[in-house]
């Protein structure tokens, strides 16, 4: 166990609090709000984060809440800024959609052309069938 750890507020609580049966949104609401007056609430959540832990409530946040976070993580650090991005083409517009983005008329073209080979080559698998 780290040091943190026994300077954490979870210790005077009962544990179960911390592993709430239901997803409800009650049932985590008072591990979460312990975890707001807590002095190791961001090394818990790294802890929770750096071993994958997807289950309970850490460092204030439920598994769900962490996966969230974990995946915007993720994105922020793989973000491609838009002089970079290949314009017309497919992954183009994948980028447009990815960041939430509108379209530029190069991309939404690529989309167009990639979207009617697709369909062609459909109709053309149904004639030979």
């Amino acid at each position: 166990m780290d040091l943190w750890q026994f300077r954490g507020e979870c210790g005077n609580h009962d544990p179960e609090i911390w592993f709430p049966v239901s997803s409800a949104h009650e049932a985590s609401a008072r591990a979460k709000a312990i975890c707001l007056t807590c002095p190791v609430r961001s090394q818990c959540l790294a802890y929770a984060q750096a071993n994958a832990i997807s289950e309970g409530v850490w460092g204030g946040l439920t598994g769900f809440e962490r996966s969230l976070l974990s995946a915007r993580e993720r994105r922020a650090h793989n973000y491609i800024p838009p002089d970079q991005v290949e314009h017309g083409t497919s992954s183009g517009y994948a980028w447009h959609r990815r960041y939430d983005r509108p379209a530029c008329e190069a991309c939404l073209a690529a989309e167009r052309d990639r979207g009617a080979v697709r369909r062609a080559a459909e109709q053309q698998e149904k004639a030979s069938a």
